[in-house]
Parts: C-alpha cells; sequence; structure tokens
C-alpha cells in the first residue's frame, strides 16, 4: 500500500499544491484517514493554503515546527536522527484530522547539505550518509509516532537535491499534468530523471552495510498522471488512487461521487 506519496512534476503551474492540499482535506474530512502534510517546497505554498487565515488576522509567526526546524539539528551534525516527540504539528481548525509540518524560507538552506550527500553518501562518510537517510527517517518515525495513515509531500518543480532525496523517501508518486505540448516533455524527461536518481541511489546504499547504517528502499514502484479539468479524468485519476493505495470504493462510503464542477461537464 501507498502510504506516503507526492504530486510532482518538474514544470509549473500543474495544480500539485492545490492537489495535494485537496486531496488531504478530502481523505481526512470525508474518509476518516489521520493524514500529515509536509511542505517540502521552500516557496511555502502549501503551508499558506493550510492556515490561510484572512489577511487582517496573519501573524509573522505561524504555529507548529517547520521542516527545516525539525532537521536542522542533522545538517548541524549534533544528532544522527531526529527525535520526532519534540516536534509540534498544528491540526487543521476545519479538517480535524489534518496536520502539517509547515513549510520555511530557510528550507532553501538545506539544498546544500542534501546536494552534499548525494555527493558524499557513498563514501565513508558517516555524517553524510545519516544525512541522506535523514528525511525518509523523519517521515517513517513520524508515521510510527502520530500513527498517520497517510503522508502527502508537496514538492516545487525544482529537480534538486531537496526533491531528489524527497521523491525516493515516498512510496509513490503522482505526476498532475495538463493537455499541452510543455507537460509531455516534462513527462519524458522526469522519466529518465527519476530512473537516474534511483540507480544512484542503488548504488549509494550498498556502500550503508559496512558502516552499520540503515538506509531505505527508494524504488518508487508507482508513477501514475492525474489529469486536471474534466470528470472524466479527474474520475479515472481517483478510480487509480483507489487501485494503488488499497483504498476503499469511495461509492461504498457515501451516495453520488466525490467529484468537482467541471466546466467540462
Amino acid at each position: 500500500m501507498i502510504r506516503t506519496f507526492a504530486f510532482y512534476n518538474h514544470k509549473g503551474g500543474v495544480s500539485k499544491t492545490t492537489t495535494t492540499f485537496n486531496l488531504a482535506a478530502f481523505l481526512a474530512e470525508r474518509c476518516g484517514k489521520k493524514v500529515l502534510l509536509i511542505d517540502a517546497d521552500p516557496q511555502n505554498n502549501l503551508t499558506e493554503n493550510f492556515f490561510a487565515p484572512p489577511v487582517e488576522e496573519q501573524d509573522d509567526q505561524l504555529p507548529g515546527t517547520s521542516i527545516y526546524e525539525a532537521l536542522r539539528p542533522r545538517f548541524e551534525g549534533s544528532t544522527g536522527k531526529i527525535d520526532v516527540s519534540n516536534l509540534e504539528l498544528p491540526l487543521h481548525k476545519k479538517y480535524k484530522n489534518l496536520y502539517i509540518l509547515r513549510g520555511d524560507w530557510n528550507f532553501s538552506l538545506a539544498e546544500r547539505f542534501f546536494s552534499s550527500a548525494l555527493a558524499l553518501a557513498i563514501t565513508e562518510s558517516v555524517h553524510e550518509k545519516n544525512t541522506y537517510n535523514v528525511l525518509n527517517n523523519l517521515i517513517q518515525d513520524l508515521i510510527t509516532y502520530h500513527q498517520f495513515d497517510h503522508v502527502l509531500v508537496d514538492l516545487g518543480p525544482s529537480s534538486g537535491a531537496i526533491t531528489n532525496l524527497a521523491l525516493l523517501s515516498c512510496d509513490g508518486y503522482f505526476i498532475p499534468v495538463t493537455p499541452d505540448r510543455f507537460c509531455t516533455q516534462a513527462v519524458e524527461s522526469l522519466s529518465n530523471l527519476i530512473k537516474i536518481w534511483i540507480e544512484r541511489h542503488e548504488r549509494t546504499i550498498a556502500t550503508f552495510p559496512a558502516f552499520g547504517v540503515v538506509t531505505f528502499p527508494g524504488n518508487l514502484p508507482a508513477c501514475l498522471i492525474g489529469m486536471e479539468a474534466c470528470s472524466g479524468p479527474v474520475r479515472f485519476f481517483m478510480t487509480l488512487f483507489r487501485k494503488f493505495t488499497n483504498f476503499p470504493d469511495l461509492d461504498q462510503r457515501r451516495s453520488g461521487s466525490y467529484l468537482p464542477r467541471s466546466r467540462c461537464a
């Protein structure tokens, strides 16, 4: 079963963040699942959607632990693994099963640490191996500690180190697309990119056992394409989602279909 997944396309403007938030809200509200959102995009758009206060109520300091604050002890080398019991995950005001590890503008600094780990984890450096593992370990420990049913990771359109290690830490991913030439090109190039990431991951983790460092598979078994805009493709996407997550048929949980109003209907 896919428990942790991301919506990713290295082309912008395909509703990655919007789809991530709305699917998480649906799983939490309609299906009673305990869901964690992780904002791994330094632009923080998912975090803004989650809190979404009126302008007059905005506060400079958002509640909860940010993803950069959570990972910073590893980046600074003070710990090999993050203690998730110390992390505060805000609960959504409306969707009572929906939590977030919020974004942080400083998370862009993680690109440097993760890039170093991607390059040097294959060497004898245990420090870099632990940094290579830290995001996956964080996600798995949060699932175990809080008993989350699903974790949805929001990523920016970058193909850098943050995205690389975040995707490898997921059980699978979905590619949101729009019907245009540039999305077709993006999907074609993305398949080659993911293949390179997985092959490098396999070579890297082969060096870990000799140093007593446990790693993770990173094999991304599911890659699905969701077409936005029309009710037919949305229905097709939800069918694929149920198939690959062992999720019960929506029609068994409520009358009618859970589909957005569509201009194409």
